[in-house]
């Protein structure tokens, strides 16, 4: 069957992001949404079906199915992974896991999914396969997730006994890896020549990093599931519009995704929320909100309007962060009456 593509028609992708430090960890885990739309395609559907989000679904593609080569190691993937940086560990558990594979790859490249693979954003992990054996780093000493090994069908995996000083084992042991036949691939618009790592697709049980041109390519788990892209803005994080999607066992789903062609960016506020409003814990430095002198202690009344008092964490980032360079008004208590400040969106740096 000749493959179809069917784009998202340029939506405007709608980011997720936090303010400032202390809400990156609660964002993360928070689900992005999926339209309410309850059409989805059957895979099997002929001619291809656009399901919600625009995703087209090619059930039967050329080269997939069970006859379909095992992909061997190669040598300069390896080195290519080596010369990649490493993930930030600070914050994270010191526990590592090893686990065994078969078939044993002399090497290669896998993505690790700690956690629930039906929540993205993933906690993920880029790990190299050396000698049939992948090693994942930053975990629990106990826990579970799914292992991608490119090439092949993602695998859910779980580890034990691990420690400070102990090396946890996986299980099941070896892993046994199939080839990977139901695939998604398509191009993320805006991530064309972005830095190596900052602009991802996640779902269905795998990670991809698009090239140079956007294009990605991933094996991925049969069923329901949602994909989306995400680019990192710094502290922040964006996304487009989730698909969810249904994926048959051989099936080639083409997904295209657009991600905001302006980074994301915040006020550099570290916040809490109150019944009296947001709460300022802290202030990055050389951010607008640095710069016009909020502090520690500060409560912030009302965001474009919009009052604060009892409002969620994620409805006040919702607001309050946006494209560079846009400005958004608050208003500011000290406990000695409240003033109005108009202050631009700057990109939040890590570190």
């Amino acid at each position: 069957m000749e493959q179809q593509r069917i784009t998202r028609g340029r939506i405007a992708a709608v980011a997720v992001a936090v303010v400032g430090l202390a809400l990156w960890g609660l964002l993360r885990s928070r689900d992005p949404g999926v339209s309410e739309d309850p059409g989805l395609a059957s895979a099997d559907a002929s001619p291809p079906t656009v399901v919600p989000g625009g995703a087209t679904i090619v059930a039967g593609a050329p080269g997939a199915g069970p006859d379909a080569p095992l992909p061997v190691g190669d040598e300069a993937v390896a080195e290519e992974i080596e010369d990649l940086p490493p993930p930030p560990s600070e914050g994270l558990p010191g526990g590592r896991a090893r686990c065994r594979l078969q078939p044993a790859l002399a090497s290669g490249r896998a993505h690790v999914i700690v956690g629930d693979p039906d929540q993205i954003p993933y906690d993920g992990r880029l790990v190299d396969v050396r000698d049939g054996v992948v090693e994942i780093p930053w975990i629990e000493g106990e826990g579970a997730g799914v292992l991608a090994v490119e090439g092949y069908a993602p695998v859910p995996i779980s580890w034990a006994g691990g420690g400070d000083d102990q090396i946890a084992s996986c299980a099941p042991d070896p892993l046994r890896l199939k080839p990977g036949v139901a695939t998604v691939e398509g191009t993320v618009h805006n991530a064309e020549g972005q830095d190596e790592g900052r602009v991802f697709v996640e779902g269905c049980g795998n990670q991809a990093r698009p090239d140079a041109d956007g294009g990605y390519s991933m094996t991925v788990s049969p069923g329901r599931c949602v994909l989306n892209a995400f680019r990192h803005d710094g502290l922040l994080l964006a996304h487009a519009q989730p698909a969810e999607v249904v994926v048959g066992p051989a099936d080639t789903l083409l997904v295209d995704f657009e991600i905001p062609a302006r980074p994301r960016a915040g006020l550099g506020l570290v916040i809490e929320s109150s019944d009296a409003g947001i709460r300022v814990l802290d202030v990055l430095p050389g951010t607008a909100a640095d710069e016009l002198g909020l502090q520690e202690g500060d409560l912030v009344l009302e965001v474009d309007g919009t009052p604060t008092p009892g409002i969620a964490l994620e409805d006040f980032v919702e607001l309050a962060v946006g494209p560079v360079g846009t400005e958004v008004e608050i208003v500011v208590d000290r406990g000695q009456g409240s003033v109005r400040l108009l202050l631009d969106r700057r990109e939040l740096k890590d570190g």
